[in-house]
C-alpha cells in the first residue's frame, strides 16, 4: 500500500513538473466591493496596467504560471480592478477619473518544503481630467501551508494568485487618499 502511494505521488509530480499553468480568473470580493460602495463618489475608468516582461509570467519548480487575461499579470490586476469597480457600480470606461498602474513586483515562491509565498506590488496612479491626483505603491504578501510534494505545492501556488490580488486591492481601497482621489 505504501509503495502504491509513493508511486502515485511520484507520477502526479511528474505530470505537474515542467508544465504551464493558468491561474484562476479573478472573482470580486464582497469586502472590497463594500468598501467602494461605502466610499461614495462617481464613476471611474481603468486604463492600461503595465509591467516589465519578466513579471508577466511566474515561475516555480520548473513550472510556468500565466494570467488568463492575455497571458499578462499586469492585465490580470487591471481586470481585477475593473471587476471590483463594476460590481460596486462605479465603473465607466469614459469617466474623467482614471486609474492606471505599473506592476513593480510579482513573485512566487513554492520551492520551500512547508510554506509557499507570493508578493505583488503595483504603483497606482489616478488622474482626473488628465491631471495626476494620486500616485502610490501598494503591495500584498501572502503565505500558505505548502509541501515538498509538487502535487500539492504547484496547484497551491497557482490557486493563491486571486487571493493575493484581493489583498492588494483591499490595501488600495483602504487608503483614504485613494478613495478621496476617485470621489
Amino acid at each position: 500500500m505504501r509503495i502504491t502511494r509513493v508511486l502515485a505521488t511520484a507520477g502526479a509530480a511528474a505530470l505537474l513538473g515542467a508544465c504551464s499553468h493558468v491561474v484562476p480568473h479573478y472573482q470580486e470580493s464582497v469586502d472590497t466591493v463594500a468598501k467602494l460602495e461605502q466610499a461614495g463618489g462617481g464613476k471611474v475608468a481603468v486604463d492600461e496596467f503595465r509591467g516589465v516582461e519578466s513579471m508577466q509570467v511566474l515561475h516555480g519548480r520548473a513550472n510556468t504560471f500565466k494570467s488568463p487575461y492575455g497571458g499578462r499579470f499586469s492585465t490580470y490586476i487591471q481586470e481585477a480592478l475593473r471587476l471590483e469597480l463594476a460590481r460596486a457600480g462605479r465603473f465607466d470606461p469614459d469617466a474623467p477619473v482614471r486609474v492606471a498602474g505599473v506592476l513593480d513586483r510579482n513573485a512566487l515562491d513554492i520551492d520551500g518544503a512547508n510554506v509557499g509565498s507570493q508578493e505583488i506590488a503595483v504603483r497606482f496612479t489616478v488622474t482626473r481630467d488628465g491631471r495626476n491626483v494620486y500616485e502610490r505603491t501598494h503591495s500584498a504578501h501572502r503565505e500558505w501551508a505548502s509541501s515538498f510534494a509538487g502535487a500539492i505545492a504547484i496547484p497551491a501556488g497557482r490557486d493563491a494568485y486571486p487571493g493575493t490580488v484581493t489583498e492588494l486591492l483591499d490595501s488600495l481601497f483602504s487608503d483614504p487618499a485613494f478613495l478621496g482621489a476617485i470621489r
